[in-house]
């Protein structure tokens, strides 16, 4: 079974996980944590950018480069998770001093949902998502594409660029990451 079938849930643990930490030392007036997810989510981009950039020259490093583009997005989620629950406690204080205490605590309840719902549905949901346009799978096999149109149907360059199944000694199943560095082998072999 190709260890992309499933989504993997790393990704998501990872960013929710640090939300939290992140909102508490930020409450300590401790900002590493922030600017570590600022140093993670720029490594991130420029691996991104790296990666596409030298996938036609050296596809096995833009595969490596391409797949630490997921700290960019954990390092968004991660941020949004600690937004999220500075939004919450900040409409707690907010609706005791303003509310009875029955009300305030129902209607910082609905807040809460409303902003962890819709952080989960948009943010964290795309890191979880297989299909997604942020999981780097999917970005490898569309600069590939992009990458390496010429090649004769029949070849296994072809196959690596194009099919889920590459059938070479042993077959190339999937784009999980093992099977993306096995492509990324072939293609650079037909270089050299």
């Amino acid at each position: 079974m190709d260890d992309e079938e499933q989504a993997p849930k790393s990704p998501k643990v990872v960013a929710v996980a640090a939300g939290p930490g992140i909102y508490y030392a930020a409450v300590r007036e401790v900002w590493w944590p922030l600017w570590l997810s600022g140093v993670l989510l720029a490594l991130g981009f420029f691996c991104l950018v790296v990666g596409r950039g030298v996938i036609d020259r050296v596809p096995v490093l833009a595969v490596l480069l391409i797949q630490l583009w997921l700290a960019a997005p954990v390092a968004i989620g991660a941020m949004a998770s600690a937004g999220a629950i500075w939004v919450v406690v900040l409409a707690q204080v907010h609706f005791k001093s303003a509310l009875p205490e029955a009300d305030s605590d129902t209607l910082t309840q609905w807040v809460s949902v409303a902003i962890l719902g819709g952080l989960g549905w948009l943010i964290l949901g795309l890191l979880s998502d297989k299909e997604s346009p942020l999981w780097p799978a999917r970005i490898t096999q569309n600069a590939f594409v992009s990458s390496f149109a010429g090649y004769d149907r029949n070849s296994h360059e072809f196959q690596a660029v194009n099919e889920p199944l590459v059938r070479v000694d042993p077959p190339i199943k999937g784009w999980s990451f093992h099977a993306r560095l096995r492509r990324a082998w072939l293609i650079f072999n037909t270089f050299r």
